[in-house]
C-alpha cells in the first residue's frame, strides 16, 4: 500500500525537523511556557524535564511523568477520567499556538 504523493509532499520538509531532538527539546520547552502561562492547564498538565546530559540531535531523554493515559479511556484512577473531547481541544490549542508562533 503506497503513500498518495501530497501526504510525502506534506511530510517530507518535516521529517527532519521531527528527527532532530534538539528541535523537539525546544518545542517542548515552548510547550511548558504555554502551559505554564495557564492557570487552569498548569494544575492539570504535567510535561517532563528533558535531561540535556544525556541528549543529543538523535536522542532525547526526558524525565518520566506518571499521569494518566489519553489513548486508554477506562481506567481506575478518578482522576483520569478525561474525555476525547479534552485531549482534541488541549491539541488543537498547542497545535495552532506553534503553528502560527503564538505561544
Amino acid at each position: 500500500m503506497g503513500c498518495a504523493p501530497w501526504v510525502v509532499d506534506e511530510l517530507a520538509p518535516h521529517l527532519p525537523l521531527e528527527l532532530d531532538f534538539v528541535h523537539e527539546a525546544a518545542n517542548l520547552e515552548r510547550c511548558k511556557r504555554f502551559v505554564e502561562g495557564s492557570a487552569s492547564l498548569r494544575r492539570r498538565v504535567a510535561l517532563p524535564e528533558v535531561l540535556p546530559h544525556l541528549s543529543s540531535r538523535r536522542v532525547l531523554t526526558m524525565t518520566f511523568e506518571a499521569g494518566c493515559s489519553v489513548t486508554v479511556p477506562q481506567t481506575s484512577k478518578p482522576s483520569c477520567h478525561y474525555t476525547l473531547a479534552v485531549v482534541t481541544t488541549l491539541y488543537c490549542i498547542l497545535y495552532l499556538s506553534f503553528q502560527y508562533n503564538i505561544a
